[in-house]
């Protein structure tokens, strides 16, 4: 097992801590662990160093088979940069639902705030329609990240946002059913009903049954 020296205390590689935990976990939690873990250009990083080939490797050298694919297909997943669990689930969740895949972090210029540059967490600028997953980070950082004037911004220039609460994490079925309502109204493609509900059906068995 590798180990790293943490603040001078030797601890687990977090390769080896996400190959020991993949098989315990919901299919989507490998991808999520992964994408906080890789941080490319991230200043201050515990571990420097840490990539997405990375882990596959380690996964396939010291993993089992069974490990290693779980591993594998969860880096699959894993786009970047993802900036919150909150944002990787979403993302994943719709993905799932059958929506066409999201940008990550678009930039919105305009609006009557002097043109200030606004990043949108998840996005669809052909159609402008966004989801806002800053204010999930806690009040300092959404603060920080959500001035007064970008709500108004963003709408100015054409954007609606759908901004999740924590309940919506746990029962995705209103945010997708918002979420193609929106876009429909764009004019964008958007998946059925049955399947936004047997997306959000599934998510919730797997979680009511791996955390009863």
């Amino acid at each position: 097992m590798a180990r790293v020296l943490v603040a001078g205390i030797e601890v687990c590689h977090p390769y080896d801590v996400v190959c020991q935990l993949a098989p315990d976990l919901l299919p989507w939690d490998p991808t999520i662990m992964l994408e906080s873990m890789v941080r490319p250009g991230r200043p201050g990083a515990v571990v420097p160093g840490l990539s997405l080939d990375g882990v596959v490797t380690h996964a396939l050298i010291r993993a089992s088979a069974a490990v290693a694919e779980a591993v594998c297909s969860a880096a699959r997943r894993a786009r970047r940069p993802s900036r919150s669990c909150a944002e990787t689930l979403i993302r994943l969740m719709v993905r799932a639902a059958g929506f066409v895949d999201p940008e990550l972090g678009p930039v919105v210029v305009g609006g009557s705030d002097g043109g200030a540059p606004h990043r949108v967490a998840l996005g669809w600028p052909t159609w402008r329609v966004g989801i806002d997953t800053d204010h999930l980070l806690g009040p300092a950082q959404a603060r920080r990240l959500w001035p007064a004037n970008r709500a108004v911004a963003l709408a100015e220039s054409g954007w609606c946002l759908l901004r999740p609460t924590a309940d919506d994490l746990g029962d995705f079925l209103v945010l997708l059913l918002s979420l193609r309502n929106l876009l429909q109204h764009g004019g964008a493609p958007a998946p059925s009903l049955a399947q936004i509900r047997a997306a959000a059906s599934s998510r919730a068995r797997r979680t009511a049954h791996r955390h009863p």
